[in-house]
Formats: C-alpha cells, sequence, structure tokens
C-alpha cells in the first residue's frame, strides 16, 4: 500500500520540536567561561548556567589542570571545555569545542599530539578518561542530528539538493 506522505509538513513539524528542544538545552549552557587562572584563584569555584545554576568546579581537578599546562596557558584555557557527540562523524566520535587553547589542554590530557588544523576529534575512550579526571570541568553536548537523519533513519548528504532527497524519499 503507498501512502502520501507530505515531506514538507513533517519536516516543518520535526524541525519545530528540534528547534524547541534546542532552546531548552541552551539554558543548561554556561552562561559565560572562566579562565583556569581566575577560577584557581576563586575559595569556591563555580560556574554560573544560563538559566542562573550556579555549578561547583572541583578545586582538585583544576589542580590536576593546572599542573598538565603552562602556566602562561593558565589565562587562555577557559572551562567548562566543551565536547560535543557528533553522530555525523561516525560512531562514538567527538569534538573538542573552543579555542586551541582548549584543544591543546585535551591533548595533552590524552597524551595526543595538539590538533593542526583547528578540528580536533576524539573517540569515546578518550572522553571516559576525561571525565574520570575532568568531570567538574568537561561539559558534553549532543549535537543534533539533521532531522532527514532523526526522521529516516537514512544519511542526507549535502552534496543532495533538498529536491533530489524528496525524489529519492517520497514512498517512506
Amino acid at each position: 500500500m503507498n501512502s502520501y506522505f507530505n515531506i514538507d509538513k513533517s519536516y516543518n513539524m520535526l524541525s519545530g520540536i528540534v528547534e524547541n528542544e534546542i532552546r531548552r538545552l541552551r539554558k543548561l549552557l554556561p552562561e559565560k567561561k572562566k579562565r583556569l587562572s581566575e577560577l584557581l584563584e576563586e575559595e569556591k569555584p563555580k560556574i554560573t548556567l544560563s538559566n542562573g545554576i550556579e555549578v561547583a568546579v572541583s578545586i582538585e581537578e583544576l589542580k590536576f589542570l593546572a599542573e598538565k599546562l603552562p602556566k602562561a596557558l593558565h589565562n587562555k584555557v577557559q572551562v567548562p571545555i566543551i565536547i560535543m557527540k557528533d553522530s555525523d562523524l561516525g560512531r562514538g566520535a567527538y569534538v573538542v569545542c573552543g579555542s586551541i587553547f582548549e584543544k591543546m589542554a585535551i591533548a595533552r590530557i590524552l597524551g595526543l599530539n595538539p590538533p593542526i588544523d583547528g578540528k580536533m576529534v576524539i573517540y569515546t575512550p578518550h572522553v571516559m578518561l576525561l571525565l574520570t579526571k575532568l568531570k567538574t570541568l568537561i561539559l558534553l553536548i549532543v549535537k543534533p542530528r539533521t532531522v532527514e537523519r532523526v526522521y529516516t533513519g537514512k544519511n542526507y548528504s549535502a552534496n543532495m539538493s533538498r529536491g533530489e532527497y524528496e525524489r529519492r524519499n517520497v514512498n517512506l
């Protein structure tokens, strides 16, 4: 039985759902990142989230991170360090977000070479290690999958036009 599927209506509905979820999750992001040097000076280090909630940061973890970095970088590295799960890069792939200084810090902790091109991809075992060492200094986020991949479970090629995608997937 073939049924007609209105792709535009479903696409708009799913886009709205995804946008609402993104808005909700943004409230859990830090209002502002703090420099490592700044947090080391605080008696009770904490980070304020966008929704106003203050989250305590471990002094032991701050000291561990500071020991791994040259003193000159303490004023450059900002926490929390955001690590984004990106299923578009493959199973278990994560991207370290932020400046080259945060990426250098993560590379030092993991014993990896610092990224040359600016993008740093790590994998689940690396993230597990980071969470054991820096659980209050790391913020894990998940990159939303494209609406097409969420709905169909199929990869949507960026090289494919929307019309071509619709023609291939009329009878979902």
